[in-house]
């Protein structure tokens, strides 16, 4: 598991976050030091090999909806990122 932030600040931004949740909105995800941020050893050799393919700085299109358990302590947020 790793925190989506490393790869998109944009999608955790707390000014952004509004037009997230309305619209969406286009933005970048750089997934070239991503294999930095998780934990190897529950990959397979191919995985990795697929993923190291597909490393890059890609445009995608990002909507948020969060959904709120209690108030207070938990509330998730589900991203819907689509690759242009």
């Amino acid at each position: 598991m790793f925190n989506i932030s490393r790869i998109s600040p944009d999608l955790v931004d707390p000014d952004f976050l509004e037009a997230l949740e309305m619209e969406g909105a286009i933005v970048t995800i750089d997934t070239r030091n991503i294999l930095n941020n998780i934990e190897l050893e529950s990959l397979t050799a191919d995985e990795i090999l697929e993923v190291r393919s597909n490393l890059g700085i890609y445009q995608v299109y990002a909507q948020l909806k969060k959904l709120v358990i209690h108030p207070k302590y938990c509330t998730i947020h589900i991203y819907r990122i689509i690759i242009l």
